[in-house]
């Protein structure tokens, strides 16, 4: 396998993506699984939100370094 450095966006800025992050990927399970209630989701997003802001871009899209893993798989 390879790895390759890739850009990862999201135009739509950060309160998209924080709606986006509630439904998909390990916090949508995070809140699948643990059910946090209201308070402990506003804490959650909360640092979520203070963490991503770092990547906001000049137009107020996600703009964030990424690295994208490769692999090759042949059947026997």
């Amino acid at each position: 396998g390879w790895q390759e450095t890739i850009a990862i966006r999201h135009p739509g800025g950060l309160d998209a993506l924080m709606q986006t992050l509630a439904y998909v990927g390990p916090i949508s399970t995070l809140y699948r699984l643990k059910q946090p209630g209201a308070a402990q989701k506003a804490r959650i997003a909360g640092e979520i939100r203070e963490a991503f802001s770092a990547f906001v871009d000049a137009g107020g899209g996600i703009d964030m370094p990424g690295t994208m893993a490769f692999y090759r798989a042949v059947a026997p």
